[in-house]
């Protein structure tokens, strides 16, 4: 049939199928095709049903589109069900919108290939219904933006937002954590970084890290090229682990010229989490050529692997946390929330202020919280609080006690080998070396070195700081120097035990100074609270006894009690007390080495007085039961009162001598008693008002002396003095005859 065809109220095509050239147009009314018709053309041309200003409606249950063609043209595709392909076998594969929307869909399945909405506007709205992702889903932007993913609740506010170029843009290291290649990085000195190369199992950042292995060389590693800028302030940061031993061996720092300059040297690889390390370094004047950053280990284990992630370059000095993205949340959390890392760290979760300082950090290879300088750990025998400080000139090992010195100005925590150090600050926490940071601990239960060559460590012992650097010892007396109380033993030698960390400083010269003064500014009492010792800060004054106030005088002795008990002891036999009202007394015998002054009088019960030198007394002694005056003698003025029945005697063979050359001794009793083994010598003159009696003249007669000066009595014998001296002494005599 070749024209055109009008009028038509149905046109039934036999089995074969028909053949039209120049095109079908169907008026209104429609055509109705019925049983399995196939539409097709002939040669390459395009066949279009439809046209630029209407609409192609299918009353058919399904649009059947072979796998050899393909729709396109069509701004918008209706459906009032699903859009599916008619078995698993024939999908429906790119299916690509570039402008207009798919709407009325109830159910969208796409088994491969990508969802591509390549339109720079628009969106993808699901509008009452829900999208399903089922399996692993990737949603990428084709660029980094501020805002590469959101959530908005109805109002258009966001809920999640993240941005993927927030820390690409601070990062100076391109390939920095190796998701994609190793690209940019290359091995340094004899390492290999192919083997084991980019590794899934052993990873921080993301899903990749960089596995090195390295020889028994020195200074193995790898290094990333980049062009620095002259006098420029950069601070470089990676994380690192080894599946090796623990370690104290990785440096880092920068090549210039060909020549590395290491930033931080003797940094910790850790078998069990991985650490963040920094440093900050200043490029020269000329860079120079082949710059690069570099990371090496100076251990000489052959093959031994090193693990290095989320490496940072930055210009200033200000350390960055790393992050490949930025998340904003705008929301509240009302369910139970869990982190965990797919690795430990020793940052495995961070909070920080705006200025990128941390203000809260765990720890989770170590079980430990750090919050604003001060660290809390958990993890088997450790539990402790702990700072961080800078090592000393000494370096330190783990578990070293250490002290708090200073070095040029500069605190550090270092080693000692002084005794019961006052200076003592807690235990060191990890092995580190001179001028690097560690963690020291200072509350808690943990390890600490320890020394018992001399005495033996048993549970409950104090431990102090010993004469071994980095060792405690037992020493229950010590009262500086403490750093707590050990919980477990150790017989002898050296070795480690566990500790209650109490660290208590001491000085030794203490002072205790209150802000203000008051009349208790000091006190030391008993278990029951009774005051033992006080001091008035007011008034200078101090007290001393159960009760005693400070009161009248400097230093007040006890209260007013008049027994022993109450006063002061000289060792265990001698005593100082008050006895009664204005007195006081001691039970013993009182020695003055110079002078005894007494007011009112110096009374002595028993024991008696013993004055030594040439001392003075003053003053009226009475109740003398005996008074000894040693070599020297004593002066005594306003005269000395003797009781009746004293004896003043001598000690030795030496003279005792009563009175001067030139005074006059006077004695008011009616008797002076000289034995018989004494003597009156140098006397002058012996005036008495009474009469003198001497007692070896007691037979009557004529008082005569020998020729050694002995005076006697007795009858003198005329005839026997052939010298005629008695009558010559006696002079004339009238009426006496001689015989001779």
């Amino acid at each position: 049939i070749t024209g055109t065809l009008t009028g038509l109220t149905g046109l039934t095509v036999a089995s074969g199928g028909a053949s039209i050239s120049g095109g079908l147009t169907v008026a209104s009314g429609g055509a109705s095709i019925t049983g399995a018709t196939t539409i097709n053309t002939t040669g390459t041309a395009n066949t279009q049903i439809g046209n630029a200003t209407g609409t192609f409606q299918l009353d058919s249950s399904a649009f059947d589109v072979s796998t050899a063609g393909a729709l396109s043209g069509i701004t918008t595709i209706s459906a009032s069900g699903a859009i599916t392909a008619a078995t698993t076998t024939n999908t429906i594969n790119g299916l690509i919108i570039n402008s207009g929307a798919l709407s009325g869909i109830t159910g969208y399945t796409q088994t491969s290939g990508n969802f591509d909405m390549s339109a720079s506007t628009g969106t993808f709205a699901t509008g009452t219904g829900q999208v399903t992702m089922n399996g692993s889903t990737l949603i990428k932007p084709s660029t980094n933006a501020v805002s590469a993913f959101q959530i908005q609740n109805a109002s258009g506010n966001n809920i999640l937002n993240i941005d993927t170029s927030s820390n690409a843009n601070l990062n100076l290291i391109s390939n920095p954590s190796f998701e994609q290649n190793t690209t940019g990085w290359a091995a340094k000195g004899s390492a290999n970084i192919s083997t084991p190369g980019r590794n899934q199992t052993v990873r921080t950042q993301g899903l990749y890290s960089l596995g090195i292995t390295q020889t028994a060389n020195s200074g193995d590693g790898a290094s990333f090229n980049y062009s620095f800028a002259p006098s420029t302030t950069y601070r470089l940061s990676f994380f690192v682990r080894t599946p090796g031993t623990t370690v104290s061996a990785i440096s880092f720092g920068r090549t210039e010229g060909g020549v590395d300059t290491d930033c931080s040297t003797g940094n910790q690889m850790d078998n069990v989490v991985w650490r963040r390390f920094s440093c900050t370094f200043t490029t020269g004047a000329s860079v120079g050529s082949n710059p690069a950053i570099y990371i090496k280990s100076t251990d000489t284990t052959n093959g031994r692997i090193i693990y290095i992630d989320g490496v940072m370059l930055t210009t200033g000095s200000t350390t960055y946390p790393y992050q490949e993205s930025l998340v904003t949340l705008s929301g509240t959390i009302d369910s139970p929330v869990l982190f965990k890392n797919q690795s430990n760290s020793t940052n495995g979760f961070e909070i920080q202020n705006s200025s990128g300082t941390s203000l809260f950090q765990v720890d989770t290879g170590n079980q430990a919280i750090y919050s604003t300088g001060m660290w809390i750990m958990n993890s088997g025998t450790n539990s402790t609080l702990s700072n961080m400080y800078t090592i000393g000139s000494t370096g330190a090992t783990a578990y070293d006690v250490v002290i708090l010195a200073n070095e040029s100005g500069n605190p550090r925590a270092t080693t000692t080998t002084t005794a019961r150090d006052p200076r003592v600050l807690g235990i060191n926490r990890y092995t580190a070396t001179s001028g690097s940071s560690t963690s020291v601990m200072f509350y808690g239960q943990t390890t600490v070195n320890a020394d018992a060559t001399s005495t033996a460590i048993s549970v409950g012992d104090q431990l102090v700081t010993s004469s071994t650097a980095g060792r405690v010892m037992a020493d229950n007396n010590a009262t500086s120097g403490i750093i707590g109380y050990a919980t477990s033993a150790l017989a002898s030698g050296t070795g480690t035990v566990s500790v209650s960390l109490n660290v208590t400083k001491g000085q030794s010269t203490p002072i205790f100074r209150n802000t203000a003064d008051g009349t208790t500014a000091f006190r030391i009492q008993n278990s029951s609270g009774t005051n033992l010792f006080t001091v008035n800060s007011s008034t200078s004054q101090l007290a001393v006894g159960s009760a005693a106030v400070p009161a009248n005088g400097v230093l007040t002795v006890g209260t007013n009690t008049t027994a022993a008990t109450g006063g002061i002891y000289f060792g265990t036999d001698t005593n100082l007390y008050r006895s009664a009202a204005t007195t006081l007394k001691t039970d013993n015998a009182f020695v003055a080495g110079t002078t005894i002054t007494a007011g009112t009088g110096l009374t002595v019960t028993t024991g008696g007085i013993t004055v030594t030198g040439n001392s003075t007394i003053t003053g009226t002694l009475t109740g003398l039961t005996g008074l000894t005056v040693a070599s020297g003698g004593a002066s005594i003025s306003g005269g000395l009162t003797v009781a009746s029945g004293t004896t003043i005697n001598t000690t030795g063979t030496a003279n005792t001598q009563i009175g001067n050359a030139t005074g006059t001794f006077q004695l008011d009793s009616n008797t002076l008693d000289i034995s018989s083994l004494g003597a009156i010598s140098g006397a002058t003159g012996i005036t008495s008002s009474g009469t003198i009696t001497l007692s070896g003249l007691n037979t009557a007669g004529i008082v005569k002396n020998s020729a050694a000066g002995l005076l006697s009595t007795g009858s003198v014998t005329l005839g026997t003095d052939t010298t005629g001296n008695y009558v010559a002494t006696l002079g004339s005599l009238t009426g006496l005859t001689t015989s001779g």
